[in-house]
């Protein structure tokens, strides 16, 4: 027979937000509470774990570091031992310290901030474009974003899924119709060369 893994057992923050979870290297990385919890799914047990110091909206990988969407700080980059190595605020450029949603497409790390308007970071040069509601998003509450072959979809209230093409940094034509629109409730991801929507 099998056996699970009791991964409740010796987190050091409450179970209530433990809904945000990424794996990288083996390590399952759970956020809660300010905390980044990592939990070595080779050892099964527990490492030390993380001060973030902020709420976190969602976590993602590609594959080497560790995305961090911060409540109020930002956006972070970590490495799989749980070292942040990079932090980009609004002093950087970013339209608020509120990222809500992140998508990663190659070295551009795509945030949705304040669900409001897009900033777009080149991880190697550090340099950030916002678009907002003057660059073609309208006045759209925006609630999340994927990216597929160079092309950012942004789910968005009131013109549907947005389009933004990252190498001409254009905004392509809308995908609205009578079922997309509304698209602020439709959960976007990319997996496997396929994008899937959520329509209510």
């Amino acid at each position: 027979g099998t056996t699970g893994m009791d991964i409740a057992e010796g987190i050091s923050s409450g179970l209530a937000k433990q809904s945000i979870l990424v794996e990288l290297d083996g390590v399952l990385f759970v956020a809660a509470d300010g905390i980044m919890n990592r939990f070595d799914t080779t050892a099964s047990r527990w490492l030390t774990p993380k001060l973030i110091g902020d709420d976190v909206n969602q976590l993602i990988t590609d594959g080497t570091h560790i995305y961090i969407a911060g409540e109020s700080t930002g956006a972070h980059k970590m490495l799989s031992n749980g070292t942040i190595v990079q932090t980009w605020s609004s002093s950087d450029g970013l339209f608020s310290d509120n990222v809500n949603r992140l998508a990663i497409s190659g070295n551009n790390l795509l945030s949705v901030n304040s669900e409001s308007a897009i900033s777009i970071i080149d991880t190697i040069s550090n340099s950030i474009t916002t678009y907002d509601e003057n660059s073609g998003l309208g006045s759209s509450i925006i609630k999340d974003i994927a990216s597929f072959n160079n092309i950012a979809y942004i789910a968005t209230s009131d013109i549907g899924l947005a389009r933004f093409d990252m190498a001409n940094q254009t905004f392509l034509a809308p995908w609205g119709s009578t079922g997309v629109n509304n698209a602020n409730n439709v959960p976007i991801a990319v997996f496997d060369d396929i994008l899937h929507m959520g329509l209510p």
